[in-house]
């Protein structure tokens, strides 16, 4: 799932998850998975690169907050979790956003057809007054 995403790294080029655990320990590209379905990463506050423990666990700290901002269910999930790599935390936190990211292009996808069933029922309706040319 993250691979599907097109997440760059810090300078840009694109990065491809080996490691899940290893990737996301520094929180850096945690943060930018949480950008690409939606999260307002503040990018300023963000320690690039974390040279340090502190510094990525910063990193980590802000994804999690997100996270939560986000409704997601983070219930004793911190950042020093995902910079310890413990593995059930990880994979609830990247459920989690696997989660969101489902449920948003299934609305996004119903959304079209639902607008896309209601211009063609305005076509074939006459009663409408609109001809096919005005939509």
């Amino acid at each position: 799932w993250c691979n599907s995403l097109d997440v760059t790294d810090p300078a840009g080029n694109p990065y491809f998850f080996n490691n899940l655990y290893d990737d996301l320990a520094d929180g850096i590209m945690m943060l930018k998975l949480l950008e690409k379905i939606g999260a307002p990463v503040e990018w300023k506050k963000v320690n690039i690169p974390a040279t340090n423990k502190f510094k990525a666990l910063e990193n980590c700290n802000y994804a999690v907050d997100l996270g939560k901002k986000m409704n997601f269910t983070l219930v004793g999930i911190g950042g020093s979790d995902i910079y310890d790599k413990k593995k059930k935390l990880v994979l609830g936190c990247m459920w989690q956003m696997v989660r969101k990211h489902v449920l948003d292009v299934k609305k996004f996808c119903y959304n079209i057809l639902t607008n896309r069933l209601s211009v063609e029922s305005l076509k074939n309706s006459s009663s409408s007054g609109l001809t096919p040319e005005l939509l």
